[in-house]
């Protein structure tokens, strides 16, 4: 005979049953929990990557403006800091060395090849709040030659410092901006067990500039350039140049770093009364003479540069004095005023005749051109900055025998004499850095760096008009709805790799119709990529934005 159940038992079976079903919920959110934060912490790890590989490529941004050489080693570097923070992240291989680059890989991007891009952008910085002017547009920001017309304000999107137009290296454009964007991919550990595979972190972009552009308006400089020109400057042949192609001279090299810093100034500030000042002080053989460049406009400052020769001993005792006296005369306000005082002082040799101690600042003594301690707290207490730079190898491999003075050692250059001038007084210290620069033809390198220094305008991270970003599309084939941020600026919307017509467009929504006679939809249920082009950039290609035939 069965028994029947009572009621108290069948509550108990209903209530295992729910309980059954709730754990299994309670789980199911729980995982989607943990997946979830990892999708999160990917996301933090890509915008970190993305920074950190923006930054390495703004180290590389030439102040001036970049070339095509320069870009693409702007884009090597960033592809390779990418891919050693988050080697996951696919990319083209392009054949360049650069990877996923917008304007040379478009075809690579187009087709899905890459999870993040790198491009260039033409920055006009903090003046452009107000109506687009001819000098908010700086001579190191020139988009036109991609954009095809001199009508520059039309290719500017954004507001204020954040005010930008794309730009293209590759063709001949100057851009003073890089930008790395990108989506990644986290597979789901546990939210299979609801369906769920992955999920995508979204859009990151991350820019970042090697001048000035975009920040507060570049610091002013009066700037004295002292520069050895005795005989040993006018030999060690290095590197290579049109105007030597066997190797040019010292003096060579150092006036064209000289140049290079009168470009780098001229290009973030300007040369001129309300821009930054240099003055030149040169030395050799027993004079020293500062050549009165003050007034002098960045065309004038090139051609006495240009006029400078090489010949004579090595009066490095009066070169300091000469200087600190032509920079302390000059400039137009005292040390820690608004203008920035700054004094780079470069030499190839040892003090001529030279009655001092390596090393050491020497006592006084008739004829004796190693400078004293007082010569050095003067010079370096003239100015807020001080650079010291020495040229050459040392130990030299022949003796330095000029016939003035006691016979010196094989040692041509006093490296630690050099690095005094680095050292500050204790009771009025500047800045002070010291380069020991072997190859003369580096010197236009380590000029560059120290015009980064001292305009402020290092390599930092900045803020741009976004690029688009789409969030999702639908509708029939006649009247596609797209969705999504910063749609301002609009150039072309492509679907499944082709262009398609425009209908209308606001910031946030575009609406388009399929190319018309002869184009083919894809099969119905499928996907296809969502692509929109401002002159913000490209949109990235993510899981959110694909469009699926009807």
């Amino acid at each position: 005979m069965l028994r029947q159940r009572s009621g108290n038992e069948q509550e108990q079976g209903q209530i295992i049953v729910l309980f059954a079903l709730v754990i299994v919920v309670v789980l199911a959110f729980a995982a989607l929990a943990v997946d979830l934060g990892v999708l999160r912490n990917n996301r933090q790890i890509l915008r970190n990557t993305t920074d950190g590989a923006a930054l390495a490529g703004g180290t590389l941004m030439p102040v001036d403006g970049s070339i095509p050489g320069a870009a693409t080693g702007v884009a090597t570097l960033v592809n390779s800091t990418i891919q050693t923070n988050y080697p996951s992240l696919r990319h083209s291989g392009a054949a360049i060395g650069a990877r996923c680059v917008v304007g040379v890989d478009d075809a690579n991007i187009a087709a899905g090849a890459c999870d993040y891009t790198i491009s260039f952008r033409c920055l006009i910085g903090a003046d452009s709040s107000g109506p687009l002017i001819a000098r908010d547009i700086p001579a190191a920001c020139d988009p036109t030659k991609s954009l095809g017309t001199t009508n520059l304000a039309s290719y500017f999107t954004g507001a204020g410092p954040t005010r930008s137009s794309s730009c293209n290296p590759f063709v001949g454009d100057r851009c003073n901006v890089v930008v790395v964007s990108g989506s990644s991919t986290t597979q789901y550990a546990f939210a299979n067990v609801v369906g769920i595979g992955s999920g995508n972190s979204g859009a990151v972009s991350s820019a970042a500039c090697g001048g000035p552009c975009g920040a507060a308006p570049p610091i002013i400089n009066d700037v004295e350039f002292v520069i050895d020109k005795s005989g040993s400057m006018g030999g060690d042949n290095s590197g290579t140049d049109p105007s030597c192609p066997l190797g040019c001279p010292r003096i060579f090299w150092a006036k064209k770093a000289a140049n290079q810093l009168v470009t780098d100034l001229a290009s973030n500030g300007g040369i001129g009364p309300t821009g930054n000042r240099v003055g030149i002080t040169t030395f050799s053989d027993t004079t020293a003479n500062a050549l009165g460049t003050w007034t002098s406009t960045a065309a004038g400052l090139g051609t006495t540069i240009n006029a400078i020769p090489a010949g004579g001993s090595t009066p490095t005792a009066l070169g300091m004095q000469t200087a600190t006296t032509d920079l302390s005369t000059n400039a137009r306000n005292p040390v820690g005023g608004t203008v920035k005082r700054v004094v780079i002082f470069l030499s190839d040799g040892r003090p001529n005749p030279d009655l001092g101690p390596n090393g050491e600042a020497a006592t006084s003594a008739a004829g004796n051109q190693r400078p004293t301690q007082a010569d050095i707290d003067a010079y370096l207490g003239s100015a807020d900055v001080a650079y010291s730079i020495l040229l050459g190898v040392t130990p030299n491999p022949y003796p330095y025998t000029i016939g003035q003075g006691p016979p010196l050692d094989a040692n041509i250059n006093d490296p630690a004499m050099m690095q005094l001038l680095a050292t500050p007084d204790t009771t009025n210290p500047p800045l002070t850095y010291y380069f020991h620069v072997v190859q003369a033809s580096d010197l236009p390198s380590v000029f560059h760096q120290i015009a980064g220094q001292i305009l402020g305008s290092g390599a930092h991270l900045i803020q741009l008009y976004p690029t688009p970003v789409v969030t999702s599309s639908s509708g029939p084939t006649t009247a596609v709805v797209i969705t999504g941020q910063y749609f301002s600026g609009l150039t072309s919307v492509r679907i499944d790799g082709i262009p398609w017509t425009i209908s209308s467009s606001t910031d946030t929504s575009i609406t388009v119709t399929h190319p018309g006679s002869g184009w083919t939809p894809g099969a119905s249920g499928t996907k296809a990529d969502v692509i929109v082009t401002t002159l913000g950039g490209t949109s990235p290609i993510t899981s959110a934005e694909k469009y699926t035939w009807p």
